[in-house]
């Protein structure tokens, strides 16, 4: 009995002893606002910017965490205990967040991202994306001192626009252009592009509806929707058309890094109104192969998208298009022998 009531009494100690505390952890929130510059330079809202967040003393790709900026930039993520963190932030402005030489909007990020610590408050961590540029872009020079030729029958230019208020999407291309660029991307400020399309040469699969095309048992040209939709004028004798608006043009007058690829503002001349325009390109180092003379030859490109306001800008009336955005997408190979 004594053995008993001293085992009893040793563990009612022991309970007595071990009584535990609850301690309530502390949880808090990291909010803020994700901004890029846009084409003018100006800070806008990034919609749909991902935030990448890693429990972490240093740069890490090992998230824990992440959120996506609403439409005004802003974003939370909560029930953070204290303790030390990394952010990394990325946003394409077309959402697409697509690898791959096509472009697919433009990539902005937080560069090398940024570490933060929570001790005992909330957090407000606002970023301002930057440009990182193209590492990979190499120097290519087309014109007659160049050392790299235009490969124009790998090249293409297409279109694209909402049609009939958005019932659809109005594609297609143009088999006549003509481009050359004198780039380096250590010298942006020597480098140059230019264009010229032959919009006579439109093509979506239509000729004589949607497309022109000059009827040589006639002896004349064929318009189809070209008047109305690229704005070709046309001479009311002799029926030809007016060499001022056959053609859409763009020059070159400055070459900056913007988002993950470059910039090129210059003068586009389109149904004969000449405005500043923007084309977004990226370099595509492609690949080494040999040409048809058994020559071995790198084959690259170069990606380029420019959009402009018809209507608003270039006086272009079809009922068709109406105020819409046309989007004008250009692939131009370049090649070098090795």
């Amino acid at each position: 009995m004594l053995v008993l009531v001293l085992t009893v009494g040793f563990l009612m100690v022991r309970c007595s002893d071990d009584d535990p505390k609850i301690v309530e952890t502390e949880f808090y929130s990291v909010t803020g606002t994700v901004t890029y510059p846009n084409a003018e330079g100006t800070l806008v809202a990034a919609s749909g910017a991902i935030v990448y967040l890693a429990e972490s003393i240093s740069q890490t790709t090992n998230y824990s965490w992440s959120a996506i900026a609403d439409a005004s930039g802003n974003y939370s993520i909560t029930n953070l205990e204290a303790g030390d963190y990394f952010m990394f932030i990325n946003y394409n402005n077309a959402n697409q967040n697509l690898p791959g030489g096509r472009i697919n909007g433009v990539n902005f990020d937080s560069g090398e991202g940024f570490l933060f610590t929570i001790t005992d408050t909330d957090i407000q961590q606002n970023s301002a994306l930057s440009s990182s540029g193209q590492a990979e872009a190499e120097a290519v020079n087309t014109t007659d001192a160049g050392s790299w030729s235009s490969d124009l029958s790998h090249s293409n230019v297409d279109f694209t626009f909402p049609y009939d208020a958005a019932n659809a999407n109005y594609t297609g291309r143009f088999n006549d252009f003509f481009i050359e660029v004198d780039f380096d991307p250590a010298d942006l400020a020597g480098s140059s592009i230019s264009a010229s399309i032959d919009l006579l040469s439109v093509n979506t699969s239509s000729r004589g509806g949607r497309d022109s095309f000059f009827d040589a048992a006639l002896d004349a040209w064929d318009y189809g929707c070209l008047q109305g939709t690229l704005g070709v004028s046309v001479d009311a004798v002799s029926l030809l058309p007016d060499e001022l608006t056959r053609y859409a043009t763009f020059e070159s007058s400055s070459i900056e890094i913007y988002g993950d690829g470059y910039l090129a503002t210059g003068n586009f001349t389109f149904n004969g109104t000449t405005n500043s325009e923007t084309l977004f390109f990226k370099f595509v180092e492609g690949f080494t192969g040999t040409n048809r003379q058994g020559v071995p030859t790198q084959f690259s490109s170069f990606e380029g998208q420019l959009e402009f306001d018809a209507l608003a800008d270039y006086t272009i009336d079809s009922s068709h298009l109406g105020d819409e955005t046309v989007t004008v997408d250009i692939s131009y190979q370049v090649t070098t022998e090795l």
